[in-house]
C-alpha cells in the first residue's frame, strides 16, 4: 500500500478543566515542543493565550473521542 507523507506528531489530552488537572504543565510542554500538536478536549476555561500548537476540540462525542485517541501518538 502507498504511504502518505508523515504527519506531525500529536498528543490528545482529555481534559475536564478542573482545578486539580495539570493544564498549566500541559501548556508549558506545548510551548517547549512546537513541533507537536496538542489536541485538548472538554469545555475550556479562559486560560489566556494558548500556544499555536494547542487545538481545543470542545466537547467530543464518544466516536470523536475514540478517533482522537487512535490518531494521537
Amino acid at each position: 500500500p502507498r504511504v502518505g507523507p508523515r504527519r506531525a506528531p500529536s498528543v490528545f489530552y482529555p481534559c475536564g478543566w478542573r482545578d486539580d488537572e495539570p493544564v498549566q504543565e500541559l501548556l508549558s510542554a506545548a510551548r517547549a515542543t512546537p513541533e507537536i500538536t496538542f489536541y485538548v478536549s472538554g469545555r475550556a476555561k479562559e486560560m489566556g493565550e494558548m500556544p499555536p500548537n494547542v487545538i481545543l476540540t470542545g466537547f467530543l462525542s464518544a466516536d470523536e473521542y475514540v478517533a482522537y485517541l487512535k490518531a494521537s501518538d
